[in-house]
């Protein structure tokens, strides 16, 4: 069972996922879908670490600690970010936390929004270097005719010139205005992350008593 749903709180989306395990849907893999496996109602306690390392070796040996801890790694990638962890709870009393701190847990929202940023900036680098390579001429964006090939296009009327305009129309759209459209959808989604994450974490960080 696939389900589309975004949380903009990890509390929030542990509860969903224990409340899932209890209707009998345990987490097998997240992605843009929640994956879920059908099995006997469970309760369990559900925590989400964010985590991305570059060694494989790094990787395991993080799982492995967790494992060590009695917290069975159920989703997540080296490269994901976030990690779900699952323990069996039957007594809602013990500690099912697998952080020290509400600052430690605070700062999840920290490395993502520095992950974030950094891929934000990657993306500000490519579309620095496609525009250097001419891969893809973004001036193009402030004169769109410059993106039509067909020779005397506009100095065509009527009937000619939309039969013209239409067919070449389509190839505009998906090789030239295409690349730009997604290379800006993936620069405002990342950019939206890093303020949302930056912005959870200094909320976490306030609402800490000393």
């Amino acid at each position: 069972m696939k389900i589309f749903k975004l949380f903009m709180n990890y509390d929030k989306e542990e509860r969903y996922l224990e409340e899932m395990a209890r209707k009998g849907n345990r987490l097998t893999k997240k992605g843009l879908f929640y994956t879920f496996k059908k099995q006997a109602p469970q309760q369990m306690a559900v925590q989400i670490d964010y985590r991305q390392l570059k060694r494989k070796q790094d990787y395991q040996d993080y799982l492995s600690l967790f494992e060590n801890a009695g917290w069975l790694h159920i989703a997540g990638t080296r490269s994901s970010g976030e990690q779900y962890f699952m323990k069996m709870s039957i007594d809602r009393e013990e500690d099912l936390a697998i952080f020290s701190d509400r600052i430690s847990s605070a700062r999840r929202y920290l490395k993502k929004a520095f992950h974030s940023m950094i891929q934000a900036c990657c993306m500000l680098l490519i579309i620095a270097l496609f525009q250097y390579w001419d891969i893809v001429d973004f001036t193009g964006l402030w004169n769109p005719q410059e993106f039509f090939y067909t020779p005397g296009l506009w100095e065509k009327t009527g009937s000619a010139f939309r039969k013209s305009f239409l067919f070449e129309l389509i190839f505009v759209v998906i090789f030239r205005f295409g690349p730009l459209f997604l290379l800006a959808c993936n620069l405002i989604l990342v950019a939206i992350l890093a303020v949302w994450a930056f912005k959870v974490y200094r909320q976490e960080q306030e609402s800490i008593t000393y």
